[in-house]
């Protein structure tokens, strides 16, 4: 199966000179936990977490109307392509221990992936292996995402 066959397609983008307010904002209204960034002509230039806004305000101490998306926006990268295999997603999200990756086509974006996607169409069609996204692999991509990582060098105590 491919990114395209579940991916969410054209999601809505903020601009990084925007505030994360207006960030917030489109959380709310699109009811979710993430923005990808782009510029005017979709170029794909970062993410913005419902965390990255919650954090920015509570250690800056300055109001989220006043803090704008390019301040605190993950630069780093790490998207898939329409084409590529569920698979690719599955590894990617493992790997960087994120829920969500950008999939982007020629630098500009085409939709967005996530694990509720994978976890919604997993073993949903029957049509042999490479045709379903296996529910134990979803599984195995969220308990890789959501362990707890380390603190000098120990495992973090669960909260």
């Amino acid at each position: 199966m491919k990114v395209q066959d579940v991916m969410t397609p054209n999601p809505e983008t903020c601009s990084p000179r925007e505030n994360l307010a207006a960030a917030a904002m489109m959380m709310w209204r699109c009811d979710c936990g993430v923005i990808p960034v782009a510029d005017d002509d979709g170029t794909v230039r970062g993410v913005i977490t419902d965390r990255d806004i919650c954090m920015a305000v509570a250690t800056q101490h300055r109001y989220a109307d006043d803090i704008r998306v390019e301040e605190v926006m993950s630069r780093q990268i790490c998207a898939v392509a329409p084409s590529d295999d569920v698979e690719v997603a599955q590894s990617r999200m493992r790997s960087e221990r994120v829920r969500r990756l950008p999939v982007v086509e020629d630098g500009r974006l085409a939709g967005l992936i996530s694990i509720n996607d994978l976890i919604l169409n997993a073993d949903s069609a029957g049509r042999g292996k490479r045709d379903r996204i296996s529910t134990d692999e979803v599984m195995s991509v969220l308990r890789s995402i959501s362990g707890h990582g380390t603190v000098d060098g120990a495992e973090a105590a669960p909260l």
